[in-house]
């Protein structure tokens, strides 16, 4: 047994160095949403309820940072088919936000199930992509099953319709697929194929098609329906180098749209300037980067695909998330409705967060067989 072996079963291998960082980050994302909405009537309402998902939320994470990689593996289709099953319940039973049947709402408590199946959609994703390496290059046997998964995940949360979390599952499997060896040729045949039905959606009751009209408008739009993509290119460019400082932010506070949520990189670009929020994303790239080394071990370490194409997948997903999050805010994209992982307000998104890390400290550990 090597070294690293004997570290991995260290009863306190969940406090590692990621998972204190993520803490860290969670914290600051608190103080971000006061920051946003302390000026309410109800000042402590938002950051009281994100406060109140950390103690659980950490928990978790630690335990599950700590488990064997093998014992969560065997978790897998499980996850799954619960997470699953809860994607197809919101349809029939969950509360609609902003034209997006998308949640369960219980007593004040909202959850998103699309946000905690992210992982489990990933390891879903990883079995598949185990299971059908030999066939790598064959259409049928390689390509399609996988990108069968996909569709199959992806057509409840285009039936919410929720196009911003479909595009983080999209783009997420993508980038495990090529990584892992997939055909660029395959995928993009798979996704051509996928385009009809996705253009129907968007024709017959996606909400994306205005958007894209609200970013088309926007660079000329003082008032009206691209007014918003403006206010959050001002929020940026107001907050300078240093920022205004936190309770200072007035665009933050009165004009963005969800200063705690959709629009949070730019009430932080607005209260820490380009030096603080250039910073925290550092920060968060930093982990990105950390956790796709950990797919690349993997992927030396151990004598099938699950583990590295679960770490490279669980990773791309906060990856994917905050690049989306930030294109918006600054104008490249229309509104998604995505927050940024662990600063922005959303009890389900944190959950999710704290799932993935310790997932990919699990299942980082050197072999499934330890």
């Amino acid at each position: 047994m090597t070294a690293r072996t004997n570290i991995s079963r260290f009863p306190g291998r969940g406090l590692s160095p990621a998972v204190v960082l993520c803490l860290g980050l969670s914290v600051l994302g608190c103080l971000a949403v006061f920051n946003a909405t302390y000026h309410l009537a109800e000042p402590y309402r938002f950051v009281g309820r994100q406060l109140l998902w950390l103690p659980p939320g950490a928990i978790l994470m630690v335990a599950v940072a700590a488990m064997p990689a093998r014992q969560l593996r065997s978790l897998t289709v499980a996850g799954a088919i619960i997470g699953y099953a809860a994607l197809l319940a919101v349809l029939a039973f969950g509360v609609g936000v902003n034209g997006v049947r998308s949640g369960f709402a219980w007593g004040g408590v909202y959850i998103q199930p699309a946000e905690l199946a992210k992982p489990f959609f990933v390891l879903s994703l990883a079995l598949a992509m185990q299971k059908t390496s030999r066939y790598r290059d064959d259409w049928l046997a390689g390509s399609l099953p996988p990108f069968g998964l996909l569709l199959v995940w992806v057509a409840p949360l285009l039936l919410q319709p929720d196009f911003g979390t479909a595009l983080v599952y999209t783009l997420t499997f993508a980038m495990v697929f090529v990584c892992l060896g997939g055909s660029v040729r395959h995928l993009g045949l798979c996704l051509l194929a996928g385009l009809p039905p996705m253009a129907l959606l968007v024709r017959f009751g996606s909400l994306l098609a205005p958007r894209l009209a609200v970013l088309a408008e926007a660079e000329q739009a003082t008032t009206g329906r691209g007014w918003h993509v403006v206010q959050f290119q001002h929020a940026l460019a107001d907050g300078g180098f240093f920022g205004q400082g936190m309770g200072r932010t007035i665009e933050s506070q009165y004009i963005l749209p969800s200063g705690h949520g959709v629009s949070v990189v730019a009430n932080l670009g607005q209260a820490m300037g380009l030096l603080g929020l250039a910073s925290l994303l550092l920060i968060l790239m930093a982990w990105v980067f950390y956790g796709w080394r950990r797919a690349r071990e993997a992927a030396e370490d151990c004598e099938d695909e699950f583990q590295p194409a679960a770490i490279l997948g669980l990773t791309t997903v906060v990856a994917v998330q905050a690049c989306l999050h930030l294109s918006t805010n600054i104008g490249l994209l229309p509104s998604l409705d995505i927050g940024l992982p662990l600063l922005g307000y959303g009890g389900s998104s944190l959950l999710m967060v704290f799932i993935v890390v310790g997932m990919v400290e699990s299942l980082g550990r050197p072999s499934i067989s330890d």
